[in-house]
Parts: structure tokens; C-alpha cells; sequence
């Protein structure tokens, strides 16, 4: 009869561990070495002793399996969580820096706009200074004109245009 340091104990459930791998070693099962004897077979064949233990042992491993396909389930449900949270994340990100990019477009739009009023504005003031300063000339002129009539004795309606 095997001893019980045959019966396998549960293993600590190791990362990495690939599908593939944990089912290739699911189909042997611990034995003694005599139990590799050909008589010894033939003879523990119909043991029950032998029948639960491998039974138990079985079941332990069909468990490893379940647990460590629970594990690997529950990390691509994580994987996938966090790829769904990075996508979004990145078209977030993405949809504010366009933000920002149609917003500096439309402060240079406007500064452009600004500029061209501001030329223009600045274009009117110099076309009104001219004439202000044409206007003021003239005016300077006649009334230099006046000055110089009155002083003289006469009149201002001896032929000063446009003094009023």
C-alpha cells in the first residue's frame, strides 16, 4: 500500500504557469516506486486504498487546474479593464489637446482680425492727423493774414477770404 507521502499536496499557485503546461502534467499522477512494478500493479489493481488516492489526487490537480483558469480569467478581465481605461484615457487626451489646438487657431484668428482693425484704424488716424494738421495750416494762414490787416489799420472785409 502507498504511503500517504504520495498524496499530493496543493501546490502554490505559480504566475506564468501556461494552460498547455498545467494540462500536460494533469494526467500523471504521483506513484511510488514500486507501484511502477509490474506485479505490484497487478496486485494494488484493485485496492481501494490505491483507487481514492488517486482519486484525491485527481481531484487535487483538477482543482489546481480550475483555480489557475479562475486566475487567468480574472488577469485578462483586469488586462482588459485597464486597456479599455488606457483607450479611453488616451482619446480623452486626445480630444482635449484638439481642443487646445482649435482654440490657438481661433486666438490667432483673432489677433490676425485685431491686427488688420487695429492697421486700419491706425491708417484712419494718420489720413485725419494729415488733414487736421492741412487744415490747421490754413487756418494759421488766414488768420495770420487777419493779424496782419488788422495791424495795418485796416478792415477785415478788404479782401480776406474765407475769415469769418
Amino acid at each position: 500500500m502507498p504511503s500517504s507521502a504520495t498524496l499530493p499536496t496543493p501546490r502554490k499557485r505559480q504566475r506564468g504557469i501556461s494552460e498547455t503546461s498545467v494540462s500536460a502534467s494533469a494526467s500523471i499522477i504521483p506513484y511510488e516506486k514500486e507501484d511502477n512494478n509490474e506485479l505490484n500493479h497487478h496486485k494494488d489493481m484493485f485496492d481501494i486504498t490505491t483507487y481514492v488516492k488517486t482519486t484525491a489526487a485527481t481531484d487535487v490537480l483538477r482543482s489546481e487546474i480550475t483555480a489557475l483558469r479562475a486566475d487567468l480569467e480574472h488577469e485578462r478581465s483586469l488586462r482588459s479593464l485597464e486597456r479599455r481605461k488606457a483607450e479611453q484615457s488616451d482619446a480623452r487626451l486626445r480630444r482635449q489637446v484638439q481642443f487646445h489646438l482649435d482654440e490657438v487657431d481661433e486666438v490667432q484668428n483673432l489677433l490676425e482680425e485685431v491686427r488688420k482693425q487695429s492697421e486700419q484704424d491706425l491708417k484712419k488716424m494718420r489720413e485725419a492727423r494729415t488733414e487736421t494738421l492741412v487744415s490747421l495750416r490754413d487756418c494759421e494762414k488766414r488768420l495770420s493774414i487777419a493779424v496782419d490787416r488788422i495791424e495795418a489799420g485796416g478792415g477785415l472785409e478788404d479782401g480776406v477770404e474765407g475769415i469769418e
